[in-house]
């Protein structure tokens, strides 16, 4: 049954194919722009300047740094700004354009998952059983009649799926640079810590002389 159906929405089915390609290419081309070692020195991000962010994003109370950095970056980039649009009202239209047939089909399964249980309070045997060939036989053609309904659903759940995937990884890829350049340009000096651990030897040593005297 399912190929009944395939060519009718096959050019669908292309255009979202295409349409991940595109996306595939934006999500590369930014992996390249992003590591571009021609690029001129840029202002750390300000998700990255508090000096006193280090117990916050240890603790999670400071947010997900990867999407802070990534919707500064979105706020000063053009083709970011339009693809999270263009993203956002996809996911919007997503529940505007499932809804309809969700909520129609939500009834009729309702409907036939009531009457099989009916069914089974039904004492003559003869009647229940011909009463559930009835409805089961009234479901197979219901079935049969959305198919095209489901398969459509599928496909946009694996595309839904898809965008998901790469929306993450772009995010990932495109703030990569920025905490990879934090971490050259921030580097903190080793000589507090040598200090400190100069201190602790020091003391270790007095407290020693002082158990053994």
């Amino acid at each position: 049954m399912k190929f009944i159906f395939l060519n009718e929405f096959e050019h669908g089915y292309q255009l979202m194919t295409y349409s991940t390609i595109i996306f595939i290419s934006l999500f590369l081309f930014s992996c390249a722009d992003s590591s571009s070692p021609d690029k001129p020195h840029k202002e750390t991000p300000k998700a990255l300047q508090d000096k006193n962010a280090a117990g916050r994003y240890s603790s999670g109370k400071g947010g997900d740094l990867v999407e802070r950095l990534y919707q500064e970056l979105v706020t000063k980039t053009p083709e970011l700004k339009n693809l999270e649009k263009e993203i956002s009202d996809l996911r919007n239209s997503q529940g505007d354009s499932t809804h309809l047939f969700y909520s129609y089909n939500q009834r009729s399964q309702s409907y036939f998952n009531a009457a099989f249980l009916d069914i089974t309070h039904i004492n003559d045997s003869l009647l229940r059983e011909r009463v559930k060939r009835l409805i089961s036989g009234n479901k197979a053609n219901y079935d049969s009649t959305v198919l095209k309904h489901t398969l459509l659903l599928d496909i946009i759940k694996e595309k839904a799926t898809t965008l998901n995937d790469l929306h993450l990884a772009l995010k990932i890829t495109r703030t990569l640079p920025l905490i990879r350049r934090f971490q050259q340009e921030n580097m903190p000096s080793t000589r507090p810590l040598k200090g400190l651990t100069d201190n602790f030897y020091k003391v270790i040593r007095t407290a020693d002389t002082l158990i053994n005297n």
